[in-house]
């Protein structure tokens, strides 16, 4: 919850995503890429990363992030939680995920309408068909947040808020 200067945003964020790739075990390559999303989501203006890694006696969500949107962007994010999830593997992440974040956002009873689909690598298609196909309702809206995308997210961090908020109308209009 401390406000970071965008190059240093970007120094830390890179880093981490560096540290992420050079890391030998999975669960260092998970937490640094874990912190990248945290620095990320953190400075968004109406954002704040409440839980990282979150366990309860049934699930783990990977970024607990509490919503302070107010006027347009309130109503596209619908609630005061959202859940980012996050995958540092090298194979595209798939639709048993987005499954999975679904059942998280769920599991927040009303609160949680927004969820973000993280993946160090890309997001394969079918994740993609299961994503508009739990949409289409109207209920949740989950953005892919591939490689690509938080890269641009980390080259423009003066522009961070403006850049979360296109990505999340993108993901609406599908």
């Amino acid at each position: 919850r401390l406000y970071l200067e965008p190059e240093a945003l970007k120094c830390l964020a890179e880093d981490r995503l560096i540290s992420a790739l050079s890391a030998t075990s999975n669960s260092d390559k998970g937490r640094w890429y874990e912190e990248a999303l945290c620095l990320v989501f953190s400075q968004v203006a109406w954002l704040s990363v409440d839980e990282h890694a979150y366990r309860n006696a049934s699930e783990e969500i990977d970024l607990l992030i509490g919503s302070h949107a107010v006027g347009h962007v309130a109503g596209l994010v619908g609630g005061a939680i959202v859940i980012a999830t996050a995958k540092n593997e090298s194979h595209a992440t798939g639709s048993q995920t987005v499954k999975y974040l679904k059942e998280q956002m769920a599991n927040r009873k009303g609160r949680c309408k927004l969820g973000f689909l993280c993946s160090a690598s890309t997001i394969s298609s079918d994740a993609h068909k299961e994503i508009l196909r739990g949409t289409q309702s109207g209920d949740a809206v989950i953005v892919p947040v591939d490689r690509a995308a938080l890269s641009r997210l980390i080259a423009s961090p003066e522009d961070l808020t403006t850049n979360v908020e296109r990505l999340i109308r993108a993901a609406i209009a599908e």
